[in-house]
């Protein structure tokens, strides 16, 4: 069987399982009508959704639009950041090397100054101009002397000066390195805060792009539904109208069946009713649910026994031996029990009347004002083991409108 067929019998199944509503209407609705509402109203909702679902998904795209805008200007910074930093590293390297050119210079122009001090300040380590005079022997070793020193003091002076200049360009290329120093760590907390920005947005838009993917596979799965309840409500409608008429048609035989068999009862319950309490409709629906059968439309027990309401023990004739179905711990058994005996089918009735007035239903129908909660207090009060047997006795008291023949409650 192919998928269509399936949930076309899937349909055909609800309609015939579906909980009974405590309501002649709701029970005699065409199910035809019911699936094609039911089927327009999921093809709106499936609709409504795919709009949805379509305006998330382009919000979403949108989304990780932007995110790899930012992603394609972080990776920019990042090739700036990083080319800045190469730059920086190499003006390091050329003021380390400078640094010590300067130093190395300083050190031996140093070393030459000594050499010139011991060698013409001899007297207190300086030279004056007396020592100059007094060490002549001529006028002319005296001239000689005179600009000799005269050069000297002048070199010195140069050299002093630029001992100077060159201390303080060694301290600003020393300033120049550690400004370099920091403004290259701080390109580098740029550098590794860019990179973790970058990564979060990674990890951001594949999150957005798993719900993306998500988001479609919803659409597409929405999408088949919508097809698939098309196709059902197109080419399967004729056959579904099909079902419910042989339906209608199989209603109509078994009511003309069930009221063959309840016909003869129909003034009793009401005459029960007036003198109990006890609703016709629920007289009536136990009757067909319990001694449905074979024997002119009754069971064997109702037949032969007059037991109409399968009630054990003795009646107004005594009882009888009968196999019967019970449920045992929710499974189903086949058992041996004794069962009442009438001698008229009235007897039984009023037994199974003033069965239900006990202590024992009326702590569960004392308070009772609907038919639905009626056949469950029946149920809760231990009548059958059947777990399904207050849907099954609704059913069929909607089924046949046994309800139309409750008295009315004054």
């Amino acid at each position: 069987m192919d998928k269509k067929k399936i949930l076309l019998s899937a349909c055909f199944l609800t309609f015939m399982t579906a909980p009974l509503a405590a309501s002649a209407e709701s029970i005699n609705s065409p199910p035809s009508q019911d699936s094609k509402k039911q089927i327009e109203s999921d093809l709106k909702a499936v609709k409504i959704q795919k709009l949805l679902v379509q305006e998330e998904i382009e919000a979403t795209a949108k989304k990780i639009k932007e995110l790899d805008k930012q992603i394609t200007e972080s990776n920019a910074k990042l090739q700036t950041k990083e080319n800045e930093l190469h730059k920086i590293q190499a003006e390091m390297n050329r003021l380390n090397k400078e640094e010590k050119r300067i130093t190395t210079l300083l050190n031996n122009r140093k070393d030459e100054f000594k050499d010139r001090v011991a060698a013409y300040y001899r007297t207190d380590g300086q030279m004056s101009f007396l020592n100059v005079i007094l060490s002549v022997n001529s006028f002319g070793e005296f001239i000689d002397h005179f600009f000799a020193y005269d050069k000297i003091v002048n070199e010195d002076k140069q050299f002093i000066e630029k001992y100077i200049a060159d201390q303080n360009e060694v301290a600003n290329i020393k300033e120049k390195v550690q400004t370099l120093k920091e403004s290259t760590s701080k390109e580098k907390a740029d550098l590794e805060a860019i990179k973790v920005s970058q990564e979060h947005s990674k990890k951001e838009k594949e999150k957005l792009a798993k719900v993306l993917e998500k988001k479609k596979k919803q659409l597409e799965k929405e999408e088949q539904e919508k097809t698939i309840a098309l196709e059902l409500l197109q080419k399967n409608e004729k056959e579904i109208q099909s079902w419910v008429n042989n339906r209608n048609s199989e209603k109509a035989a078994n009511g003309q069946v069930i009221n063959s068999i309840i016909a003869p009862f129909v003034a009793d319950s009401q005459k029960l009713q007036q003198k109990t309490g006890v609703p016709a409709c629920i007289t009536l629906g136990q009757i067909i649910l319990e001694s449905s059968g074979s024997y002119n439309g009754l069971s064997g027990l109702a037949y032969n026994a007059k037991n109409l309401f399968g009630i054990k023990g003795k009646g107004t004739a005594g009882s009888v031996k009968v196999e019967t179905t019970e449920y045992v711990n929710g499974e189903k058994i086949v058992i041996t029990a004794e069962f009442a005996k009438y001698k008229t089918y009235y007897d039984s009735m009023l037994d199974h009347a003033n069965l239900l007035l006990t202590s024992r239903y009326q702590k569960y129908l004392k308070d009772v004002t609907n038919i639905v909660d009626y056949a469950h207090g029946i149920h809760d009060a231990g009548y059958a083991t059947d777990p399904e047997y207050a849907n099954k006795l609704l059913k069929i008291i909607y089924q046949y409108d046994l309800w139309k023949l409750d008295i009315p409650v004054e």
